[in-house]
């Protein structure tokens, strides 16, 4: 048996959805606990005054829980990533809607 520890700054490429797991059963309840720590991170987020780690999260959430990625139209994608109006997405410059857009692979 082997156990592989992330450190912080590359957990994101350790997915556990993609891990080995010696009972396959506790695939699905990693997955389960993986999927609503994220959900709580991004109701966290979501109202930091910088939403760029917000965008982040969101945008790579369907990869980094293994889900089928979401299409959007213009104006859900507004929305959901937290852009008040498309003119005010042009202007963003911490986490651009072309970023999101690109890892969502919504585009």
């Amino acid at each position: 048996d082997t156990v592989d520890f992330a450190r912080p700054a590359n957990w994101v490429d350790c997915l556990p959805h993609e891990g080995e797991f010696s009972v396959p059963e506790d695939r699905a309840v990693v997955n389960g606990i993986f999927e609503q720590a994220l959900s709580h991170q991004l109701l966290w987020l979501e109202h930091e005054p910088d939403k760029s780690l917000y965008r982040y999260f969101l945008a790579r959430r369907e990869s980094l829980i293994g889900a089928p990625r979401v299409r959007r139209s213009l104006l859900n994608f507004l929305e959901e990533f937290g852009y008040k109006s498309l003119k005010h997405a042009r202007q963003s410059t911490a986490f651009s809607p072309v970023a999101a857009a690109a890892l969502s692979a919504d585009g």
